[in-house]
């Protein structure tokens, strides 16, 4: 019994996904090795029928899919590659590599991309003051806000709201 706790202690620090084990059975599986060689055969099956199991969990086919659906639904939220890399189990490097290599752009890139087009449409269809569209879509900068978006679309956000406003009732009086 004292080897199955010593390896469910190992693998918690490496797996946080072993808590779905049945502990009665990892231990009944454990105990009766009698030899090192039997314990670390078994052991090494579990890691890799764990290993499997992760895999398949947390790298779907379609996980930049997933991400992208992620970062749709929160950009307004803190998206730094490191909390990103928490929610998906996954390292920074990888998690960076593996959006860009499958989405064809960069993470950070997607994430501004979202969030200025969230802003557009706040900008276009609300009265909402910019500096808290700012906040809103994810930028509690303000300054910052107003640079990216003008280096993005041309214009500060006050520009391109009044640019729309122009075209909205210049194509509505034309009408």
């Amino acid at each position: 019994m004292e080897q199955y706790f010593h390896l469910k202690a190992a693998l918690q620090a490496k797996h946080k996904f072993i808590n779905c084990l049945d502990s009665a059975t990892l231990a009944a599986t454990l105990n009766g090795c009698g030899s090192y060689v039997l314990l670390r055969e078994k052991y090494e099956r579990i890691l890799l029928a764990l290993s499997k199991e992760y895999t398949n969990y947390a790298q779907p086919e379609n996980i930049v899919d997933v991400i992208s659906a992620y970062i749709r639904k929160n950009y307004c939220a803190d998206l730094s590659l490191k909390s990103l890399s928490e929610v998906f189990y996954m390292s920074p490097t990888y998690l960076s590599a593996h959006f860009n290599e499958k989405g064809g752009v960069t993470i950070s890139n997607y994430i501004k991309m979202i969030r200025l087009n969230k802003a557009i449409e706040l900008l276009t269809g609300t009265n909402t003051a910019i500096n808290c569209i700012a906040k809103m879509v994810g930028y509690p900068n303000y300054r910052y806000f107003c640079s990216l978006f003008k280096k993005e679309h041309g214009l500060t956000p006050m520009g391109y709201r009044m640019a729309y406003k122009l075209n909205c009732d210049v194509s509505t009086q034309i009408e």
